[in-house]
């Protein structure tokens, strides 16, 4: 088993997706390690959700979310 220390931990304010790919800033000071977007609520009416990480760096984590998602990026250092 791999184990190691957690360096910091960035948990993002509650996010609401556009469709578009959205730069999300961190203040981990390096390109996080892990990302993980998780999904906190949707719209009225029910649209199937689509999530696509991009490509993030020491400023900002990228996730392109369905429009009308509620979400938050959680960015491992």
């Amino acid at each position: 088993m791999n184990i190691r220390k957690l360096e910091s931990v960035f948990v993002s304010t509650e996010q609401t997706g556009t469709g578009a790919e959205q730069s999300i800033a961190h203040s981990l000071g390096d390109t996080p390690t892990s990302v993980l977007v998780a999904l906190s609520g949707g719209p009225a009416a029910y649209t199937q959700p689509t999530v696509t990480v991009g490509t993030h760096d020491a400023t900002n984590a990228k996730a392109t979310v369905t429009l009308n998602w509620k979400y938050r990026v959680f960015a491992i250092g």
